[in-house]
């Protein structure tokens, strides 16, 4: 994983993150349930990309090699 310019990055207890993977500054995986105990945050798989800005919200898996843009709401 590379996290470049890590500033404001947010990485949520739950979630999971593939190898190669590179997360920009100001991301965040996070979650959308209170429930403990269950998966709350995102997972990413391989080489996936995020870029600087963009909210990867809830317990879903994003694919290999996938890109989300700057300042995306996923």
């Amino acid at each position: 994983v590379f996290i470049d310019h890590g500033m404001g990055v947010v990485i949520g207890e739950t979630a999971e993150v593939g190898e190669g993977c590179t997360i920009y500054q100001g991301v965040t995986l996070g979650g959308t349930s209170l429930y403990k105990g269950q998966k709350r945050h995102p997972t990413l798989g391989r080489n996936v990309v995020v870029s600087a800005g963009a909210k990867v919200l809830g317990g879903f898996t994003v694919g290999d090699n996938a890109k989300i843009g700057s300042n995306a709401v996923v």
